[in-house]
């Protein structure tokens, strides 16, 4: 998919001056703004350059849909792309309540350093990510967002309003992780009002591990939306903010850089006789056909 190889390209002939420190420890080649295009009809946008874990996406696409937060429920799919990570309030609370009984985690060995080891290990053993994604486009504030697009989508196509956003900053401390890919736009379009569109902001782009993860759960999210309207697939958009690459991941996205990029996939949606129903949606209900890759390409996650 050559508009991804293009972003990534931009970041790493970017000039030396743009690397810069984060909240990880790792330092990133970061370039402020992109933007990622693709038509639907040219297939469905899954990197051929190594091989992307659809069946992951879907699982997660499936979570987010569902307003759950419970990780042990992706564990038992065998998604496991949120094991590092826990509500923040109850590792905090292990952590003060470890301090006031004096564990080992608040005794002699309580320095920095083992207090963030003691972190990431928590963060492992609990299975509230708070109210991440999907709750919040469940529940934000107590307003349903997902099923407000699903009826405007039937009743108002036109409408302009049609968003869903997992940015609630009175709840941020309170999730696993702020989001990255923070909200979306359907948009339809045509004199017909036919065309089914989506656009993403994403705040944060890890391009190597997260980019190629995120383009298929929104094309995924818009082939869902275009089956319930019965509408036909448009385009896809994602604008990026930070869009960076981890420095331990350099030489191998300069690798992956050299790869050319194979023809795409198709993705059917499994359609049970009568109107689609988008929210009874499974991450079995479909078929991925014709993906060719170049294989595994390893990069480290910085959590």
């Amino acid at each position: 998919m050559k508009g991804y190889i293009d972003i990534v390209k931009r970041v790493i002939n970017a000039p030396e001056t743009e690397w810069k420190p984060n909240r990880t420890g790792v330092r990133t080649k970061a370039l402020s703004g992109d933007h990622f295009y693709h038509d639907m009809s040219d297939g469905f946008p899954l990197v051929t350059t190594k091989q992307t874990y659809f069946r992951g996406a879907a699982v997660e696409t499936e979570f987010f849909i569902k307003g759950l937060t419970d990780k042990q429920w992706l564990k038992d799919r065998k998604c496991n792309i949120w094991n590092d990570w826990a509500n923040p309030v109850g590792v905090q609370a292990i952590l003060d309540e470890e301090a006031a009984n004096g564990t080992e985690a608040a005794g002699v060995f309580r320095t920095p350093e083992r207090t963030e080891q003691r972190r990431k290990e928590i963060q492992k053993e609990q299975n509230d990510l708070g109210k991440i994604y999907g709750y919040q486009w469940r529940n934000f504030n107590g307003v349903d967002q997902v099923q407000s697009v699903l009826d405007k989508l039937l009743t108002n196509p036109a409408d302009r309003r049609m968003i869903v956003s997992a940015w609630n900053p009175a709840e941020l401390e309170e999730m696993a992780l702020p989001p990255c890919h923070l909200m979306f736009q359907v948009i339809v379009t045509g004199e017909n009002l036919d065309t089914l569109n989506l656009n993403w902001y994403q705040r944060s782009v890890d391009l190597m591990l997260g980019l190629p993860f995120n383009i298929a759960s929104y094309a995924l999210l818009l082939k869902l939306f275009a089956k319930h309207a019965d509408m036909k697939e448009g385009v896809l958009r994602g604008f990026l903010g930070d869009v960076h690459i981890y420095e331990d991941q350099m030489d191998t996205a300069k690798a992956q850089c050299e790869r050319e990029p194979l023809s795409l996939p198709d993705l059917n949606i499994f359609k049970s006789p009568g109107h689609f129903d988008f929210l009874s949606w499974t991450h079995e209900d479909y078929e991925l056909l014709n993906y060719e890759h170049q294989g595994k390409l390893n990069y480290p996650v910085a959590v």
